[in-house]
C-alpha cells in the first residue's frame, strides 16, 4: 500500500512538473528532430538536460516527447454573402391588393403619426408630394379601403405567409388593370432627382408590374449574378488548456452557430448569432488529428543511500597506474555517505515507474496548455449584377416614360389616348397594347409589331403575344391608334384601314377626311372633318368586322325669343317661289316682334293672287317674266295679315308671271303672299366650335366635362359635354361656366380656382337660366368677401370635404374648408395637410 501511495504521489508531482516544463504559457511545443538520441547518459553533474525534453529513468535520461507535436491547427470557412439584392424574389411574392379603392405611395412618418392629411383621386402623376425632407426619405406603399383607412401594402409568399421587405417604394402609377411601382435601389453618390432615381431602379431590376385583380408581382429585368469567390486565410495563436487521453484524439471546445433550415442564422431578440460549443479535434501541422502515444512520465518518490563520489588514482600492486603520456589515470570512487554515527545518509528522488518488463509507464489523462495556431479562412462570395429587360420591360419602360413625361397641374382629358405612338401604351380592360420590335418578343425576321398583353387565369402568367405584324400589313406610314376594348389596330394614312385577329385587313369607306377622338367614356370614335348643320355632331364606332356605326352627339336647339320690352325688329330671309314650287328668289324681310315672341330666321312665301289691273302686254319669254311690286300683303294660312316693318312695306318684291300671261305696264299691281313656312331663329353648339373645343377636355366629374373654347372674356362658346351613362349618349350645350386650375365637385354644383389664383369660384347650376341648347349656372365668388389675397392649393377629402391654401392681405398662410353650400370658413391656426393622390383602381 505504501508503495502504490508512494506511486501515485510521485506520479502527480512529476506531471505538474512537466507541464509546467513542457506547456507552459510562453513556450511552443516543437516536433523533435529525428536524430535526437532516445536515451543519453547523465551529465557531468549527474543530471538530466530537462530542458531539451529529458528526464531521469533508471539513472539515465530518457527523452520524453519524441512522438509529439504540440502545435496544432483547424480550418473553417466563413462565406460573406454579398450582393444578391433581395429584389431577385419579389417576382414570386402577391401583393394584397384586397378591398382597395385606390393606391399610393407616402412617407412612413406621415403614415405611421396619422398627420391630417387629404386624399384625393387623380389620373395625373404626381411624384412624393408627402415629403421631400431628405431625412425622411423612407416611403410606405399603401391601399386605401372603402371606409377611408389607409393600410401599408402586405407582400405574400406562395404559401399566404406575409413577407417583410425592405425596398423603399418611390412612386407608383396605374395603367388599366395593371399597377407600376418603382423601389429604390442602392447607387453610389448623392441620391438624383426623382426621375433618375426611377431610371437606376429600372436598369438595375427595381421596378415591377402587378396585375391589380390578384396581386401577382412580374419583374421587369432579369437579374443576372456573375459569382467571384476570393479566400484568405488568417492565423491566429491562442493558447488553449486542453485534456488528453492517451492514443485518442485530442479534443477542444469550439462555437457552433446555428442555422435554421432554411440555412438562415438563428438569432436571439438582441440579434446576436446564437451558437452552441462544440468539441472539436485539434489538428497538428498535417491537419490531422492531434493524438498522444506518450504523456507525462508516471513516477514516484523513493529513499536511496546518498553517495558521495570522488576520483581516486589508480594504483596496480602498490604503484600508480600512467597513461601514454604518462599522466596518472584516476577513476570514480562512490562511497555511501554516513552521519555522524556511521549510518548511511539517505535522499528522496523521484523515479519513473516502470513495469514488469521494465518499461517506463505514462499518465493515462493529464491536462496541458498548448500554443494552438487558428487558421480561419474568409471566403467571399461577390457577386456583379447585370439586369436585362425581359420583354416584360419594354412595355414597363414606355408606361415609366408615359409617368415621368406627365405634367401634375394638368388634370385635361387626353384625347389621343388610344394613339400607339403619342401615348406609346394603349391600356384596355385587362389588356396593354404597345409597338415594338420583333425582336423584343422573340427571335425571327425584324420587323415591327404590335404587342398584346393580357393575364392567363390559368397560369398566372402574363402573356406577351404579336397581335399583329406592323411591317407586313404595311401599317408604317401612318398614325397607329389601337381599340383595346374591340383588339382593332387603325391606320390614319391617305385613308383609314384596320386590322383584326379574327377578320383581318379592311379599309373604312364612308368617313371623310377622317379625325379621331378618344372619348371621356374611354372608347375610341371617329368623325369627318366635313359636317353639316345638323341637330347633332355625327361621330363612328368601327366594328372588327369593318362596318361603321353612327354615334351623334346631340346638338339640343333654342328658338330665340324677343327679349326686348318695347319689341324687336329683326331681319330674316324671306324666300319666294314660283307658281311651280321652285324658289325664285330671295330678299330680307324686317319684321316687328313683341316682347317673348319667337324670331323668324327664314320665311316661305308663295303667291296666293296677283291684281294686275288693265293689261298692255302679254309675257312672250319661255321661261317667265318677272316685275317688282312694293304693293303686297302677306298673310297667314288663315288669311290673317302679317304686321310688317316700314322697312318692309316700302321694299320691293318680285313677282312671276308664266309664258303668255298678261302683265300689268306698270308696277302699279297688288300681290297677297301667303306664310307656307316659318323657320324660327335658333341657337346652337356648332359642329366646328365642337371640334375645336374637343382638345381642352376638363373632368368636372362622372357625368359632365367642361370643353374651353378660347373666346376671350365673354366665355359664350365654353361648351358642356354631358354624359348619359344609360344610353352611352352626349349632349353638347353652351355654357357660362370659365376655366379653373383646380376644380371639385361640391355639392350640387363645382367649385375651382380662377386662373389667375386670386378667387375660389361657386358653380351652381341654373335651371331657371338654362334652356336645350344652355347649361348655365350661377356664379359666386366665394372669397370677394374674405381677406384672401390669393389661392394657393384645393383638394377634395376622400369623404367630400374641400379644403383650400391661401395667402390673406398680409401674406401670412391660412387654410381653411368649403361648406356644401359654398360658406367659407377659415382656419382659427393654420393647419397644414398633407396632399395624397391616389390612383383608383378596381
Amino acid at each position: 500500500m505504501r508503495n502504490i501511495l508512494l506511486t501515485i504521489t510521485v506520479l502527480l508531482m512529476f506531471s505538474l512538473l512537466t507541464a509546467c516544463q513542457m506547456f507552459g504559457d510562453d513556450t511552443d511545443v516543437s516536433i523533435p528532430d529525428n536524430d535526437i538520441p532516445e536515451r543519453i547518459p547523465l551529465d557531468s553533474d549527474g543530471h538530466c538536460p530537462m530542458e531539451e525534453g529529458y528526464v531521469l529513468v533508471d539513472d539515465e535520461c530518457v527523452l520524453l516527447d519524441r512522438d509529439f507535436s504540440g502545435r496544432g491547427s483547424f480550418s473553417r470557412e466563413e462565406f460573406v454573402h454579398i450582393g444578391k439584392e433581395q429584389t431577385a424574389a419579389m417576382d414570386e411574392l402577391v401583393a394584397d391588393l384586397s378591398g382597395s379603392v385606390g393606391l399610393a405611395v407616402m412617407s412612413r412618418s406621415l403614415f405611421e403619426t396619422h398627420s391630417p392629411y387629404l386624399y384625393t383621386f387623380s389620373t395625373a402623376f404626381f411624384g412624393l408630394l408627402s415629403t421631400n425632407d431628405e431625412d425622411d426619405a423612407e416611403n410606405v406603399f399603401v391601399k386605401l379601403l372603402e371606409e377611408g383607412v389607409f393600410e401599408e401594402i402586405a407582400f405574400l409568399d406562395e404559401d399566404g405567409q406575409e413577407v417583410a421587405i425592405d425596398l423603399n417604394p418611390l412612386v407608383l402609377e396605374v395603367f388599366g388593370a395593371y399597377t407600376v411601382v418603382a423601389f429604390e435601389m442602392p447607387m453610389e453618390g448623392e441620391p438624383e432627382d426623382l426621375q433618375h432615381q426611377v431610371n437606376h431602379s429600372f436598369h438595375y431590376g427595381g421596378v415591377y408590374l402587378i396585375h391589380n385583380e390578384t396581386g401577382k408581382v412580374f419583374a421587369t429585368q432579369e437579374v443576372h449574378y456573375h459569382e467571384h469567390v476570393s479566400s484568405e486565410t488568417e492565423s491566429f495563436a491562442k493558447m488553449v488548456t486542453v485534456t488528453v487521453t492517451l492514443h485518442e484524439p485530442v479534443m477542444r471546445e469550439a462555437k457552433e452557430y446555428l442555422y435554421d433550415e432554411e440555412d438562415n442564422p438563428v438569432l436571439d431578440d438582441e440579434d446576436n448569432h446564437l451558437y452552441d460549443i462544440v468539441l472539436v479535434p485539434v489538428l497538428d501541422e498535417n491537419d490531422e488529428p492531434l493524438v498522444f502515444t506518450e504523456g507525462p512520465i508516471l513516477t514516484a518518490t523513493v529513499e536511496v543511500p546518498l553517495y558521495e563520489h570522488y576520483l581516486q588514482q589508480v594504483y596496480e600492486d602498490g604503484e600508480p597506474v600512467f597513461d601514454d603520456d604518462g599522466e596518472p589515470v584516476y577513476e570514480e570512487v562512490s562511497e555511501p555517505v554516513l552521519d555522524e554515527e556511521g549510518d548511511p545518509v539517505y535522499v528522496t528522488e523521484e523515479v519513473a515507474v516502470l513495469d514488469e518488463d521494465g518499461h517506463v509507464q505514462y499518465l493515462e489523462t493529464f491536462e496541458i496548455t498548448l500554443d494552438v495556431v487558428e487558421y480561419v479562412t474568409h471566403t467571399e462570395i461577390h457577386y456583379e449584377a447585370y439586369a436585362e429587360p425581359t420583354p416584360l420591360g419594354h412595355v414597363v419602360h414606355l408606361l415609366l416614360n408615359d409617368m415621368l413625361d406627365a405634367d401634375p397641374d394638368d388634370n385635361m382629358h387626353d384625347r389621343n389616348a388610344h394613339d400607339l405612338i403619342a401615348n406609346r401604351v394603349v391600356a384596355g380592360a385587362g389588356t396593354l397594347y404597345y409597338k415594338a420590335l420583333r425582336s423584343t418578343l422573340e427571335s425571327g425576321a425584324e420587323g415591327e409589331i404590335v404587342v398584346r398583353i393580357s393575364y392567363d387565369d390559368e397560369t398566372d402568367e402574363l402573356v406577351l403575344e404579336e397581335h399583329m405584324n406592323i411591317t407586313a400589313a404595311g401599317f408604317t406610314d401612318c398614325a397607329l391608334f389601337v381599340d383595346p376594348d374591340e383588339g382593332i389596330v387603325f391606320c390614319f394614312g391617305d385613308d383609314l384601314r384596320i386590322f383584326t385577329p379574327e377578320h383581318g385587313l379592311a379599309t373604312i369607306e364612308g368617313i371623310e377626311q377622317p379625325a379621331s377622338m378618344s372619348m371621356p367614356n374611354g372608347k375610341l370614335y371617329f368623325y369627318s372633318l366635313i359636317q353639316s348643320e345638323e341637330s347633332s355632331f355625327l361621330m363612328h364606332r368601327i366594328t372588327p368586322e369593318g362596318t361603321i356605326e353612327d354615334v351623334h352627339i346631340e346638338l339640343p336647339e333654342n328658338i330665340i325669343t324677343c327679349e326686348n320690352a318695347e319689341g324687336c325688329l329683326e331681319y330674316h330671309v324671306m324666300p319666294l317661289f314660283d307658281d311651280a314650287g321652285e324658289e325664285e328668289d330671295y330678299h330680307r324681310m324686317v319684321t316687328s316682334f313683341a316682347e317673348g315672341d319667337a324670331l323668324f330666321d327664314r320665311v316661305r312665301l308663295s303667291v296666293q293672287s296677283v291684281d294686275v289691273g288693265s293689261s298692255s302686254e302679254i309675257c312672250e319669254e319661255a321661261e317667265g317674266c318677272t316685275l317688282l311690286t312694293s304693293n303686297f300683303t302677306v298673310v297667314d294660312d288663315a288669311e290673317e295679315a302679317i304686321a310688317l316693318a316700314a322697312a318692309s312695306e316700302y321694299a320691293a318684291y318680285p313677282v312671276h308671271f308664266a309664258y303668255g300671261d298678261t302683265i300689268p305696264d306698270t308696277e302699279d299691281f297688288h300681290v297677297t303672299y301667303v306664310v307656307e313656312e316659318f323657320g324660327y331663329l335658333t341657337e346652337r353648339v356648332d359642329v366646328y366650335e365642337l371640334q375645336t373645343a374637343f382638345s381642352q377636355f376638363r373632368r368636372l366629374d362622372d357625368h359632365f366635362h367642361f370643353l374651353h373654347y378660347d373666346a376671350g372674356s365673354t366665355h359664350e362658346l365654353n361648351v358642356i359635354l354631358q354624359y348619359d351613362e344609360t344610353t352611352d349618349r352626349y349632349r353638347a350645350m353652351y355654357t357660362n361656366m370659365f376655366p379653373t386650375l383646380e376644380t371639385a365637385p361640391l355639392g350640387e354644383g363645382y367649385v375651382g380656382i380662377n386662373m389667375e389664383k386670386t378667387a375660389i369660384y361657386h358653380f351652381a347650376h341654373d335651371e331657371s337660366a338654362s334652356s336645350p341648347a344652355h347649361y348655365n349656372f350661377t356664379i359666386d365668388n366665394l372669397t370677394g368677401e374674405e381677406d384672401i389675397h390669393e389661392v394657393n392649393d384645393l383638394a377634395i377629402d376622400y369623404d367630400g370635404t374641400v379644403y383650400f391654401k391661401a395667402v390673406d392681405r398680409f401674406i401670412a398662410e391660412i387654410t381653411g374648408t368649403i361648406e356644401p353650400d359654398g360658406t367659407i370658413i377659415i382656419d382659427t391656426e393654420y393647419t397644414e395637410r398633407e396632399i395624397i393622390r391616389l390612383r383608383p383602381i378596381n
